[in-house]
């Protein structure tokens, strides 16, 4: 898991030097949200949190605030699964009750 994440690092730093620090595009935001996981996998969560929050913050800047689809609800559900590790519960509830919002608008309420 270690070499997976160093893995994922080394790419976002590349990102980073090639786009510039502040390029925001969806491979970035898919990028910062894989590089959570294997944070969380390690069990580092506020490192996972801080790159959940900076992709979601990404998609929402290229989809807009009120977009609803499958990237903004992976990561919502993500955040919302490190704040509940982290104690911050009611954090966790609204990122869990705005992804499964944004899943029944994606796929229908029966989903």
């Amino acid at each position: 898991l270690k070499e997976a994440l160093d893995c994922h690092q080394e790419s976002l730093d590349m990102y980073r030097r090639v786009y510039g620090a502040d390029a925001k595009s969806r491979h970035l935001a898919n990028l910062l949200n894989n590089l959570g996981n294997g944070h969380s996998d390690l069990g580092q969560s506020e490192e996972a949190r801080h790159c959940y929050q900076e992709g979601l913050d990404i998609y929402r800047s290229i989809y807009g605030a009120a977009a609803k689809n499958k990237d903004l609800a992976t990561v919502l559900n993500d955040l919302g699964n490190i704040h509940a590790e982290l104690g911050q519960f009611k954090e966790a509830l609204d990122c869990h009750q705005e992804s499964l919002d944004m899943y029944r608008s994606v796929y229908g309420a029966d989903a």
